[in-house]
């Protein structure tokens, strides 16, 4: 036996919007992973079209994620200072393990070398990052 959706018309529902006021139906939010100055600026294609990861990877509109610098599940932050563009590929690669155990040193100056020389945008300090993301990889958490 199937039940029948509920109706606006329906007297009870009409009563209780009444007395409650009416909500209207709210489509869900889609999950697009954790927002942060880097990312925003990517998907406002204001950052270089060939970026790559800390992997290698390069990284496209399609395969953008965000990874911890310092994962989570080990006190890390959503913050700008510890969030790193990666490919989805990477990020899923990775977990948690320290950054420095997956990432080789030719990825990684190639990395360094694509972010140094920007100039900042919107505020945001390249160098500064840069430098932030180092700290976190030389600590090896």
């Amino acid at each position: 036996m199937q039940v029948p959706p509920i109706r606006r018309t329906d007297p009870v529902l009409a009563d209780l919007e009444s007395r409650m006021g009416h909500h209207p139906e709210r489509k869900p939010i889609p999950f697009e992973g954790y927002n942060f100055k880097l990312k925003k600026l990517f998907r406002q294609g204001k950052l270089p079209k060939d970026l790559v990861d800390l992997g290698g990877n390069k990284i496209t509109q399609k395969n953008l994620s965000g990874d911890h610098g310092l994962a989570r599940s080990k006190g890390g932050k959503t913050t700008d200072d510890n969030m790193i563009l990666a490919t989805k590929w990477f990020n899923s690669m990775r977990g948690n393990r320290p950054l420095k155990e997956v990432v080789t040193m030719e990825n990684l100056i190639t990395w360094v070398n694509q972010y140094i020389k920007l100039k900042p945008i919107d505020g945001f300090d390249f160098v500064k990052y840069v430098q932030d993301i180092l700290n976190v990889i030389a600590k090896g958490e």
